[in-house]
């Protein structure tokens, strides 16, 4: 039975599951959880403040968040895709979404649920499955599952980075 009190409850109706999708998804909510609490500390006229930038994923503080919502969002669907599942990309926001700070959490934990619904039929998978799940992404780059995932970990925590160091005027 799920704690609701758990830390990452906001993220993830089963966290603490055992095994490598257990330990990914949690550390998957822990990145969104973190990032999720810097991002409800910005007044919303800083949240959207534009800025200039060669990358309109970058222009301010919102659309970084908009795009860390629809990459997970993403990171899922190609799993999905691979696996022969139609893709759900009804949780996507426009790039120009009005998003508040106050309501990231619950878009966020919105994508990580899709994620967890795309592992679950994956959970007992053997090896051979496991690693027959492989596919290309659009910048080139080789995934399983697991690696995707992971990616999107990294990915949460390199824009909790950005997004410090923007407020810290660096």
């Amino acid at each position: 039975m799920p704690n609701n009190t758990h830390p990452l409850h906001d993220f993830l109706d089963q966290p603490g599951r055992s095994g490598p999708y257990g330990g990914v998804l949690d550390e998957y909510a822990r990145a969104a959880a973190e990032l999720s609490t810097v991002v409800e500390s910005i007044d919303e006229t800083t949240f959207a403040k534009e800025q200039e930038s060669n990358d309109p994923d970058t222009t301010s503080l919102r659309r970084i968040c908009v795009h860390c919502i629809n990459a997970a969002f993403g990171y899922s669907n190609m799993v999905r895709k691979e696996r022969g599942l139609e893709p759900d990309t009804s949780g996507r926001l426009a790039e120009d979404h009005p998003l508040v700070p106050s309501e990231f959490r619950g878009h966020l934990g919105r994508a990580i649920r899709h994620t967890a619904e795309t592992v679950e039929p994956l959970w007992d998978a053997d090896l051979e499955t496991l690693l027959a799940t492989t596919f290309k992404s659009r910048w080139g780059q080789t995934y399983d599952a697991e690696s995707i995932f992971e990616h999107g970990i990294v990915h949460l925590l390199r824009h909790r980075r950005q997004i410090e160091r923007w407020l810290q005027g660096i």
